[in-house]
């Protein structure tokens, strides 16, 4: 028998109200009807999505489950509903992109440059990957350009491109004039790094452990990789970035990139989107886009 999606809406209903009480009331129904709705929900999928109690009720982990999805189907009827009005006054979209601070330097902003020229109802938000992931899931964004990776089976995940990742220095610093260089001859340097709990931390982490190479006791951290930039050019800190990420930079003189000698594997950069939920066409032109500007980058 299949689910019927108006008693999955009403998960969403009862998670955002607390109780069944409140919801039915905000619903304009009696409690027994949505109880009664809830248990056939219940029945349909042989599991419990809710914990009843005098205090309210709890969401099982089949019911967070379930809220995810039940918050993607409202998120997909109210874009439905902002396409068609954006249509009717000669646009396209919305799109909504995530992105995380390598992939948004250079690839979307390239990417989107393609577009140009047409009239197109965007936003890009950057973020931790998890967290875009997460937003992906929801359905509050279309698509993620990010770091590849585990991800949930309902995610697709299509390879862009790899960067290759070196030390960066000021171009004022004595470490300028090496051609490489290995993380144990950079003890007692100030290093600066970007926030605890993004993937460009633990990628970075995680090439000291697999060197075999305590992590750096003099470490600032940053909210951004651009403040990160802007600590090694002006306060002589060193990092570890992408070689794209200063590639202004090296040609402007202000930076300059140092090969590791260590073991620091590229980083693949993907595209990730809803398995379930197919692409809009100025969705699909976009994602046709980043494989264009990946192919030039390469």
């Amino acid at each position: 028998m299949a689910l019927d999606p108006r008693h999955i809406a009403l998960v969403l209903s009862i998670s955002r109200h607390g109780s069944f009480s409140a919801a039915a009331d905000a619903l304009h129904t009696s409690q027994p009807a949505l109880s009664n709705r809830i248990a056939i929900l219940e029945r349909e999928l042989g599991v419990k999505v809710f914990n009843r109690n005098r205090y309210g009720v709890t969401l099982t982990d089949d019911g967070q489950l379930l809220l995810r999805h039940a918050k993607a189907m409202e998120a997909t009827i109210a874009q439905a509903r902002e396409e068609i009005e954006l249509k009717k006054r000669g646009s396209e979209g919305p799109l909504s992109i995530g992105t995380t601070a390598v992939s948004a330097y250079e690839l979307v902003p390239r990417a989107l440059g393609q577009l140009m020229g047409s009239k197109i109802v965007l936003s890009v938000i950057e973020d931790f990957d998890e967290v875009l992931i997460d937003k992906l899931q929801a359905g509050e964004l279309d698509m993620v350009v990010g770091t590849l990776g585990p991800a949930p089976p309902t995610i697709r995940q299509e390879k862009l491109i790899e960067f290759s990742f070196a030390l960066a220095v000021s171009a004022g610093d004595k470490l300028a004039r090496r051609r490489s260089i290995s993380l144990r001859e950079l003890a007692g340097s100030q290093w600066a790094l970007p926030p605890l709990g993004g993937a460009f931390r633990r990628y970075v982490e995680a090439i000291f452990l697999n060197n075999g190479v305590p992590f750096p006791e003099d470490c600032w951290t940053f909210g951004s990789a651009m403040s990160v930039k802007a600590a090694v050019q002006h306060a002589g800190c060193v990092t570890i970035l992408p070689r794209h990420f200063m590639r202004v930079e090296e040609r402007a003189g202000v930076l300059k990139a140092i090969k590791l000698a260590d073991s620091s594997p590229a980083r693949p950069i993907g595209l990730m989107h809803a398995r379930v939920r197919p692409l809009s066409p100025v969705a699909e032109r976009f994602r046709q886009a980043l494989h264009y500007v990946a192919g030039s980058l390469r």
